[in-house]
C-alpha cells in the first residue's frame, strides 16, 4: 500500500513539473439551418426559421401552420386556416421548420402551439407575409419574424 501512495505521489510531481501544453482549440460550429428535403414533382417546399418563436411560447411544441391565400385584383385577400385540412410543421429548438411537399399555391404562416395561439408571419411592411410556394423548388426565406 506504502508503495502505491509513493507511485501516485511519483506520477503526480512529474505531472506537475511538466511543461504547460496549450490549450485544444475550439472551433465555433456555424449556425446550421437543416438541409432541405426535395419536394415531390409538381410539389413545392418551404424551408425556414422563426428564432423568436421559442421564446414567444416557452412551453410545449410549437407549429407552422400554412394556410392557403387567396388574392384579388387590388393586392388584397384572404385566408382561413382549418387545422384539420391545412398542413402543419414543427419548430425544432432554433425555431426552424420545414414543409416538404406543398401544392403550388401562395400562402401566409400562422406560428404557434395551436393556430388559436398563433401569430402570423410579418413582412417587411409589417402585414402578414404572403409565401408563392411553385413547383418542383423549396423557398429558403431568411429568418422570419412575428407580427405582434
Amino acid at each position: 500500500m506504502k508503495a502505491l501512495r509513493i507511485g501516485l505521489l511519483a506520477l503526480l510531481l512529474l505531472t506537475a513539473c511538466s511543461a504547460p501544453t496549450a490549450a485544444p482549440q475550439v472551433t465555433p460550429l456555424a449556425a446550421t439551418q437543416p438541409t432541405p428535403a426535395a419536394p415531390q414533382p409538381g410539389q413545392g417546399g418551404l424551408l425556414a426559421c422563426v428564432p423568436a418563436a421559442p421564446d414567444a411560447w416557452q412551453e410545449g411544441e410549437i407549429f407552422a401552420f400554412a394556410a392557403a391565400f387567396y388574392s384579388s385584383t387590388d393586392s388584397s385577400g384572404f385566408y382561413m386556416l382549418d387545422p384539420g385540412r391545412d398542413p402543419r410543421a414543427a419548430l425544432d429548438a432554433q425555431g426552424c421548420f420545414q414543409f416538404d411537399n406543398l401544392p403550388p399555391h401562395e400562402y401566409v404562416l400562422v406560428i404557434g402551439p395551436r393556430p388559436e395561439q398563433g401569430r402570423l408571419v410579418a413582412g417587411e411592411d409589417g402585414r402578414p407575409r404572403i409565401f408563392s410556394v411553385t413547383a418542383d423548388e423549396t423557398l429558403q426565406p431568411e429568418a422570419l419574424s412575428l407580427l405582434p
